[in-house]
């Protein structure tokens, strides 16, 4: 049995008639061109803006990092009251971004992410695990916080054991911006 296929559709001009690809070139209108780019942006103008090329044709990437990663991991011993798990001692003034946990533990806990400005907790974050979900995972690329200016500045994830007192663990991460 033979394979149906759709053949390419032909390229055709304003008036229905047959036309080959046109090339194009940074600055053109992109109106009226008939053709195919593979990476291009339009400007302000509405014309087409292809990206520079290196000397090698190659296309320039910035490999100048966004900031510098923070991260804390550790393990508590367990408490049926509130006891600080993990912390990230933060820069003050700094901007923060891209905050992630995870934490785990085999009894019932509520999980606390807080900023703690200088003795205010500002909760940015909640977690809750228990029988049939031991562990959670936590991403916020979207929230942002910046650190106080000054005092103690610091990112904490609080366990409590609502039960009886088991092993806590919590990691957390977030991105200090340049």
């Amino acid at each position: 049995m033979a394979i149906e296929r759709e053949v390419f559709p032909t390229l055709v001009d304003a008036n229905n008639v047959g036309a080959a690809l046109t090339k194009s070139a940074a600055g053109d209108a992109a109106a009226g061109k008939i053709g195919s780019v593979a990476l291009a942006f339009k400007d302000s103008s509405n014309n087409l803006v292809l990206p520079t090329l290196t000397s090698d044709g190659k296309i320039p990437v910035s490999t100048q990092s966004p900031g510098t990663c923070k991260s804390a991991a550790a393990k508590n011993n367990g408490s049926i009251t509130r006891v600080a798990v993990a912390t990230i001692t933060l820069t003050a003034t700094k901007s923060y971004s891209e905050i992630a946990f995870d934490v785990a533990c085999s009894r019932t806990t509520l999980y606390e992410l807080i900023h703690n400005n200088d003795g205010t907790e500002v909760e940015l974050g909640f977690a809750m695990v228990g029988p049939g979900q031991f562990s959670h995972n936590f991403y916020e690329p979207c929230k942002e916080f910046q650190a106080g200016p000054t005092g103690t500045q610091e990112l904490i994830i609080y366990g409590t054991n609502l039960d009886k007192a088991s092993n806590m663990f919590a990691s957390v991460s977030c991105l200090e911006k340049a």
